[in-house]
């Protein structure tokens, strides 16, 4: 069986309030390199990809120097934000703010080229502050 290609490229939309936004719309494709992964709960995840994108996240802001648009390269740099056991995830830039400005949806996250560093997963239980 032949192995999928890797996901190299993402539609990134601006201040998509969920995942329905993400997947609705068609537009441009960039590359996009995924500086960190950020694991969370199932629930939280599911919570977060469905009407969590404009609220504001620790994790968003404690990483925040991670997260740009290279304009030279035409390339994000983002968090891969998605639940500890999910198969899909979100790929997220704040350019400076404390929630996903801009993000992307990914269905399959097998298929994308990670980090190697081991992902963050201080984030795996839920906060009282945000739910």
């Amino acid at each position: 069986m032949k192995e999928k290609d890797p996901i190299v490229t993402a539609r990134f939309y601006r201040k998509a309030c969920g995942v329905a936004d993400l997947t609705a719309g068609k537009g441009s494709s960039y590359p996009f390199v995924i500086e960190q992964v950020v694991l969370l709960s199932e629930a939280e995840f599911s919570r977060y990809k469905e009407t969590g994108l404009l609220t504001d996240k620790a994790f968003i802001s404690e990483s925040s120097s991670l997260q740009h648009f290279d304009p030279g390269d035409e390339c994000w740099h983002c968090l891969l934000v998605k639940g500890e056991h999910s198969r899909d995830g979100l790929l997220v830039c704040s350019e400076g703010y404390n929630y996903a400005r801009y993000a992307a949806y990914v269905g399959d996250c097998s298929r994308l080229i990670l980090p190697e560093q081991p992902p963050d997963r201080r984030y795996l239980r839920p906060r009282q502050q945000e739910r």
